[in-house]
């Protein structure tokens, strides 16, 4: 089975407080996804196999129709980041099963509190950070060593890029990636106790 992961840059009330200009100044108009994960879950032998999306990818974005049954024309190239404003979580999901050629029968959106309400659920996640962390965009000034994140924290672990790897998507990618496994192996775990 394929599910995709769309993690949003969205302004909830009760969050936005730690965001600043991103959600009360010129960008806290349209929300965007961020994050694009395509999940497949094989059935024998189970195996879990995520593929990432950089967000700044240039691809074609079908003709869309959003929840409010709002068609959009088809764009033959944008940032596949943009996918969520034009046509919601539908859009997102035809624009990364048309570029991968993949049925995606399942989809979920996780926005900026989502990720926070999830990683405080669960107690946290231990992570890994290899060569430390700073970056002034996110708050992050963390040493090497492994690291209990929750909350904010959790969510600014995996927003940062400036503080990991050569400041771009890629090295946001894999803090995500790495967050995800973690996660899933703390609720596979969670589920056999």
């Amino acid at each position: 089975m394929n599910l995709l992961l769309a993690g949003t840059d969205e302004c909830e009330p009760d969050f936005a407080q730690y965001f600043g200009d991103r959600c009360s100044g010129a960008d806290s108009e349209g929300n965007l996804n961020d994050v694009n994960m395509l999940v497949h879950i094989s059935d024998a032998p189970r195996r879990v196999t995520v593929i990432s999306f950089p967000r700044d990818l240039m691809v074609p974005i079908p003709s869309c129709t959003d929840a409010q049954g709002n068609t959009t024309e088809a764009l033959s190239k944008q940032q596949i980041n943009s996918a969520y404003m034009y046509g919601g979580l539908g859009c997102v999901v035809e624009t990364i099963s048309d570029l991968s050629g993949q049925q995606i029968p399942f989809a979920a959106k996780v926005s900026f509190g989502g990720v926070i309400n999830i990683t405080d659920a669960i107690g946290g996640v231990d992570v890994c950070i290899a060569n430390g962390i700073q970056d002034p965009y996110t708050g992050i000034d963390w040493p090497a060593g492994m690291r209990t994140i929750k909350g904010l924290d959790a969510l600014q672990f995996l927003r940062t890029r400036h503080g990991v790897g050569d400041g771009g998507d890629l090295g946001r990618i894999s803090n995500q990636q790495q967050y995800i496994c973690l996660l899933y192996t703390s609720d596979a775990a969670d589920e056999e106790d």
